[in-house]
């Protein structure tokens, strides 16, 4: 998946990437303003056809409204549901990875998606990366444990088609990371978006301030 443009990862090029920026509001908008927020990803010309074309098959509605046109995804055709399902393909993603974790035997104590996958910037090559803080007790527990870690590492791979990387970290690895305040803590302060657990910003702001 794409995890940046997941949309793309199914309807590739400007096709994509405009059904993307329509499903992602109610608001009609001018072809200038669909080639905007397409962040570069596609000229004016190639927009206006591709827009044209939708409207062609009734998934784009287009209105007149001088000097221009707007346009908007046509929620009640056949194939919006389709669409909709695809431009949410990432918070599809985190909400499994949420349900799979928070039916863990033994819990972590915190879990984050944190990298390039939290920042918006992943490709479709990229990793899903994600931190675990675990508290472990005992052999029995650290077993169950891999499994766990093992188990959800493959579901990622099955619902996404990328590789899950994850980053093990006990309670007072993290204490040690926050008083470090190295690039990793910053990065964990800036992206992380909460799995499970306790938040790990609080986790971060607690070891700092006790050390």
């Amino acid at each position: 998946m794409n995890l940046s443009s997941p949309m793309t990862s199914v309807i590739p090029g400007v096709h994509g990437v405009v059904l993307a920026v329509l499903a992602r509001t109610d608001q009609p908008l001018s072809g200038r303003e669909v080639a905007a927020l397409t962040q570069g990803a596609a000229s004016q010309r190639r927009v206006n056809d591709v827009l044209g074309a939708l409207v062609d098959t009734g998934i784009v509605l287009r209105a007149r409204h001088p000097p221009a046109y707007l346009y908007r995804l046509n929620r009640d055709h056949v194939a919006a549901e389709g669409i909709m399902a695809l431009s949410r393909q990432r918070e599809t993603l985190l909400e499994r990875i949420r349900h799979d974790v928070a039916a863990w035997p033994i819990p972590p104590v915190s879990a984050s998606l944190f990298g390039s996958g939290a920042r918006g910037e992943a490709g479709p090559r990229s990793d899903v990366d994600i931190v675990l803080v675990s508290g472990l007790q005992g052999e029995r527990d650290a077993a169950i444990w891999v499994g766990q870690i093992d188990q959800l590492a493959q579901r990622v791979f099955d619902w996404s088609g990328n590789r899950c990387e994850i980053l093990e970290l006990t309670e007072a690895e993290v204490v040690d990371a926050a008083t470090d305040g190295g690039r990793l803590v910053r990065e964990l302060r800036a992206d992380a978006i909460h799995l499970g657990g306790r938040d790990l910003r609080s986790i971060l702001t607690a070891a700092q301030a006790s050390a």
